[in-house]
């Protein structure tokens, strides 16, 4: 099973992605719990550029996180998913979309049919956690320096 928790920053996908793994582990399921940008060996440095580094195209910014997503899949998503493992992922194509479209103004159809294309698992079920932005912006606030991305908005 390939299930995916998307969510503005703030709303609190690590925090459920981990309790729901440790919910898992305990029914004796075997479960690989994974982020985008960077959850595939050496995907940090990739995840860094992505969130820390200079500012670039948006069409550079999503090839470059479709890259991220390629190897991610092919790495760790992939091999889990026919070892038998539940796949628990924090954003995936849901963030794609609202980050790259919404956010930068690539028309979501083209994105769309790049992920079509690139033949990317669907996940089974995908979790989206609703959280008031005001909220939010408070944990955000508390947690510290913004990574690029969440200073852009």
């Amino acid at each position: 099973m390939f299930i995916t928790i998307e969510g503005i920053d703030g709303c609190g996908k690590s925090t459920q992605a981990r309790l729901l793994a440790e919910r898992l582990a305990d029914d004796d399921c075997p479960v690989v719990w994974t982020k985008e940008p960077g959850g595939w060996r050496n995907g940090e440095t990739l995840r860094t550029l992505l969130l820390e580094g200079c500012l670039v195209h948006p069409l550079s910014e999503l090839f470059l996180f479709l890259a991220d997503r390629g190897e991610h899949v092919h790495q760790v998503i992939h091999p889990a998913l026919a070892a038998g493992q539940t796949v628990l992922c924090e954003r995936y194509s849901d963030s794609t979309l609202a980050y790259q479209s919404w956010g930068r103004g690539i028309p979501s159809e083209r994105i769309e049919d790049l992920l079509r294309w690139a033949d990317f698992p669907v996940p089974d079920i995908t979790v989206l956690i609703d959280l008031p932005t005001e909220a939010a912006c408070a944990r955000l606030r508390r947690r510290g320096a913004p990574d690029r991305l969440e200073r852009e908005g």
